[in-house]
């Protein structure tokens, strides 16, 4: 069995999973900044079709605004944002 090691530095994913079919998508980021700079652009790129204003929205609820994306789309739509160790697998 391989042995598990965790290096650091951790890195942030972004995943977004949507409908139809629960297609999803996500990207790693070194830096939390970037993940939640492109969390924002995904609700940039998305709210107007859901009646929305992206800018209020984020100023509205900040970070806490992945949590809400998912209400605010009806359960359409769902934004996370993950801290991981990045996993080394020695064989």
């Amino acid at each position: 069995m391989s042995d598990h090691t965790y290096k650091n530095p951790l890195v942030f994913t972004v995943v977004h999973i949507f409908e139809p079919g629960l297609q999803a998508n996500c990207a790693v980021f070194k830096k939390e900044e970037d993940a939640v700079q492109a969390g924002y652009l995904i609700i940039q790129e998305n709210a107007k079709s859901y009646g929305f204003d992206a800018d209020d929205l984020i100023q509205k609820h900040g970070v806490n605004v992945f949590d809400k994306w998912h209400s605010i789309t009806s359960h359409r739509e769902r934004i996370q944002i993950f801290q991981n160790p990045i996993n080394v697998i020695n064989k």
